[in-house]
């Protein structure tokens, strides 16, 4: 009996012993591992969904400082890289293979390696750790100005209280404020201060309050109006709208913001009959349904709260504001020449020199041809500041030598401006500038200038981007360019733009449209376009362009005669009507060989023209903006362009970027913001 016990006993411990083990490897450890290693997996993957949430976040704080002008932190920068590498790409792979090594990683098939499991739970753990170190880093702020911004010495903020100017001001300030007035106009001559005046304005109405939103947008004779309505969108604070949206939704946005608040909306340079709420969003009172007591009584009605939207528009013409906008007559207000003692005073403000005992007589005689344009005085003084004698003597040479009239006395103290700056490559940059117009921005005059040789002396993009800078400040510095909306945009007063397009123009260099019709400025003379350097063609309508030039490709693809530019290192072409598809012929740059930038902004081709492939000297190509995504061959096309610096796609509606861009050895710039459709890179 006793033996019988003690073998039991043996027995039970040798079972004890040797199945324990067994169990627990077989059943109890496998269990374990399989739980920490699910749970591990799916805490990484929770990491992933959080990291890609706090990315979005950051992104929105650095688009918002963009458009302010401002550059972007370094760490910053290298943060968002590292993010989109984790949550594109590195970290779904990761996910994938500890999931397929998890799976190949099972005893007899069906029971999982304890020891496998738990070394790749490990590495889930380790990668969530990673993912989490990103997620919990923050940034007190995002981004710096690279140069401290300066005011023009023409801008809302330097505005002289003249006493003929500070009457209109004050006018203009009480029909600003008053209820029963919502529209109202400023009209005067070419170089009389009238953008200055509107300027100073909005700055007093910011300054005391008067409204919710204070918003001003240029116009110009041609309006852009995706550009106006993109001015307005960002005055009022929508930085993040989707680009897909057309104009007329972005209006539609505008309205809807514009109704919830106390606005005063600006526009400048108004020429021909604009529709204020169908065509940019702002509100008509008079399309708005009130109760009966308001339309009785709209002070009344305004004191109990209601939201009001008021615009103010300056034009060069009575009829412009009052038959064509519906401007009553009473409130447009007349902004006047300067009086003479009022002219000798700015000047004296500007050229900031002691004048009255050195160059008495001058000043005398350059106000005097002025005609009290507050323009033309300023340009002139600042054009002297600090000069000897000799240039106070050519001057008045040159301005005695002018036609008479007001207008030619402004290009003429533009043209001396011109003509004194420091250098071809500043001049350059002025005439390329005033082609660009009002609101451009330096981003894009760094990428032509790349590409045009403006910075020989540098070969970093950042470089470059530094020395379009300058060279933009050392313009303001003369008073040819103004600032714009953001630190990284500049502006230019009309009389200036177009004194800097007469002047590209005059020995047939350049050719440009400013208001009229791209086919209306097309050289007809095989001579001229043999001389043709530069073409700038802003917002043409250029399936209409192609028609009436009878370039419309045919069956033999074969392009007409007209399209030989031996010479021509510089071509822009924007489109008018980007959803309509434009068949631009095959061989249309076969005749522009010395081509450096080719831009072609808001394109749609059915397919990419075949003769871009020849431009072998191409240093700058930008697309942005176009529909692009079923192009056949656009890789093939642009891989051959060897000499390519900077390729801009911004905004396109490509998927997947072309694997022949590998091929461009010298490329310094890739531009792909924007791309929302992009998924392969």
């Amino acid at each position: 009996m006793g033996d019988s016990v003690s073998l039991s006993c043996f027995a039970n411990k040798v079972f004890d012993k040797v199945f324990d083990p067994i169990v627990a490897y077989l059943v109890i450890n496998p269990i374990t591992a399989l739980y920490l290693w699910k749970q591990n997996v799916t805490k990484l993957t929770v990491k992933l969904g959080e990291l890609a949430i706090r990315k979005r976040d950051l992104q929105h704080r650095v688009y918002e400082a963009q458009q302010r002008g401002e550059e972007i932190l370094e760490k910053v920068k290298q943060w968002m890289s590292e993010a989109d590498k984790h949550i594109s790409g590195k970290g779904k792979d990761e996910i994938d293979e500890l999931k397929a090594k998890a799976e190949r990683r099972y005893c007899f098939r069906w029971c999982p390696n304890p020891k496998a499991l738990h070394d790749l739970s490990e590495k889930a753990k380790e990668y969530a750790a990673v993912v989490d170190q990103l997620i919990k880093e923050d940034f007190e702020g995002v981004s710096y100005f690279l140069f401290q911004k300066e005011e023009s010495i023409v801008s809302g903020d330097d505005f002289v209280v003249f006493e003929s100017r500070k009457k209109i001001l004050d006018e203009i300030m009480r029909a600003v404020q008053s209820p029963t007035v919502d529209m109202i106009g400023v009209r005067g001559m070419l170089g009389m201060g009238k953008t200055t005046l509107v300027k100073e304005v909005k700055r007093k109405a910011e300054q005391e309050k008067l409204f919710d939103v204070v918003v001003m947008a240029k116009v110009t004779r041609n309006p852009d109006l995706t550009k106006i309505v993109e001015e307005i969108a960002r005055g009022l604070g929508m930085f993040q709208l989707p680009k897909e949206l057309s104009p007329r939704q972005v209006a539609d946005r505008i309205n809807e913001q514009l109704r919830k608040k106390n606005a005063l909306v600006i526009l400048d340079d108004i020429w021909e009959k604009i529709d204020l709420e169908e065509d940019l969003g702002i509100p008509s009172r008079s399309k708005q349904k009130r109760p009966v007591a308001e339309q009785r009584n709209k002070e009344s009605s305004s004191r109990e709260g209601q939201k009001v939207c008021k615009v103010l528009l300056t034009s060069r013409e009575q009829k412009a504001l009052s038959e064509k906008m519906g401007v009553k007559n009473e409130n447009i207000f007349h902004v006047n020449k300067l009086e003479d003692d009022e002219a000798r005073e700015l000047f004296k403000l500007r050229v900031e020199d002691d004048i009255e005992s050195s160059h008495r007589s001058e000043v005398t005689e350059i106000v005097k041809r002025c005609c009290g344009l507050p323009l033309a005085i300023e340009k002139m003084a600042i054009a002297l500041r600090g000069k000897e004698d000799r240039y106070w003597n050519s001057l008045l040479q040159e301005l005695k030598a002018s036609k008479d009239g007001e207008y030619a006395v402004v290009r003429s103290a533009i043209e001396f401006s011109f003509k004194r700056l420091e250098s071809e490559e500043l001049q350059h940059t002025f005439l390329l500038c005033c082609l660009m117009g009002h609101n451009a921005s330096i981003e894009d005059l760094m990428e032509y200038g790349t590409g045009l040789k403006l910075f020989p002396q540098f070969n970093k993009i950042e470089d470059f981007r530094v020395a379009a800078l300058y060279l933009v400040n050392m313009l303001r510095d003369s008073s040819l360019l103004l600032n714009g909306p953001t630190n990284m945009q500049f502006d230019m007063q009309d009389a200036v733009q177009d004194a800097g397009m007469s002047i590209a123009s005059r020995d047939g260099s350049v050719l440009a449209s400013k208001d009229e019709d791209a086919a209306a400025v097309w050289p007809d003379e095989e001579a001229i376009s043999e001389k043709l350097k530069w073409i700038y063609l802003s917002n043409a309508d250029i399936s209409q362009l192609l028609h009436e030039l009878e370039l419309v490709d045919n069956s033999e693809g074969g392009c007409h005669q007209k399209v030989q530019f031996p010479q021509l290192t510089f071509f822009h072409l924007s489109n008018k009507y980007p959803s309509s598809e434009t068949a631009v012929p095959a061989d249309f740059f076969k005749g522009m060989k010395n081509l450096r930038v080719l831009s072609l902004t808001k394109m749609h081709f059915p397919s990419m023209p075949q003769s871009v492939s020849l431009l072998r000297n191409l240093q700058t190509l930008r697309l942005n903006q176009s529909k692009l995504g079923a192009l056949e061959g656009m890789g093939e096309i642009i891989g051959k362009l060897s000499n390519l610096q900077v390729l801009n796609l911004a905004g396109c509606d490509i998927t997947k970027l072309p694997k022949e861009i590998a091929c461009l050895t010298r490329l310094k710039l890739l531009d792909m913001s924007d791309c929302t459709n992009l998924k392969v890179i």
